[in-house]
């Protein structure tokens, strides 16, 4: 179904947990279907889908609101939904909706749960129209430029990130935009960001590698 992500075999749900080894010491998430929103797809858990946030914690000053089946910012300073575990190797596929002012991303292997920044993580931007055009949608910001231009628009688009071992890897509705060898950051946190613009998620799908 996901034909741009490698097939993993990884969840354990005879007792409905996560397998925690890749979890960093201090993620004290037992992640398990008495979630709501850790609803089973084949090998995926369904961190959101649209009823609540249970697997983020806020941090920041974006007004959040759930309504009509998503999470989504319009208005407030900066900030995050940050993910209540750290995990090594995954692949995530988040469906979402922005605008081309839209200064967004997902940030990915971050150290720190309560500070979420470029520097100790690594973004994945959404920003149509980032002046740099290095740091446009579908880069790791800093780390690699888009190989291919995509534009989201205002349509409902697929972010894919894959990240196993040193290797990242980044599609943008099924067009690939980045694939590199880095290994400043192992493990870590997930952060959707509201920076500017108009920001949603509808669904954030992930799976351990």
């Amino acid at each position: 179904m996901y034909k741009n992500i490698a097939p993993f075999v990884f969840f354990l749900f005879a007792g409905c947990a996560i397998d925690t080894t890749t979890m960093s010491n201090d993620a004290n998430i037992v992640m398990t279907t008495n979630h709501a929103s850790l609803l089973m797809e084949p090998t995926w858990a369904v961190l959101f889908s649209g009823d609540d946030l249970e697997n983020f914690n806020e941090i920041g000053g974006a007004d959040w609101q759930l309504s009509e089946g998503n999470v989504s910012a319009f208005s407030g300073d900066p900030g995050f939904l940050v993910s209540k575990f750290a995990v090594g190797n995954f692949s995530l596929r988040a469906t979402f909706r922005a605008s081309t002012d839209t200064n967004s991303g997902i940030f990915i292997r971050c150290e720190s749960s309560e500070f979420v920044d470029a520097e100790s993580c690594y973004e994945i931007n959404i920003f149509d129209l980032n002046q740099n055009l290095a740091f446009r949608t579908g880069s790791i910001l800093r780390v690699q430029a888009p190989l291919n231009e995509v534009m989201v628009g205002s349509n409902e688009s697929i972010l894919e990130i894959q990240a196993i071992n040193n290797r990242i890897q980044v599609w943008v509705n099924g067009i690939q935009t980045a694939d590199v060898e880095d290994g400043t950051h192992t493990s870590g946190y997930i952060g959707l960001q509201y920076n500017t613009g108009p920001i949603s998620f509808s669904e954030v799908l992930f799976r351990p590698e």
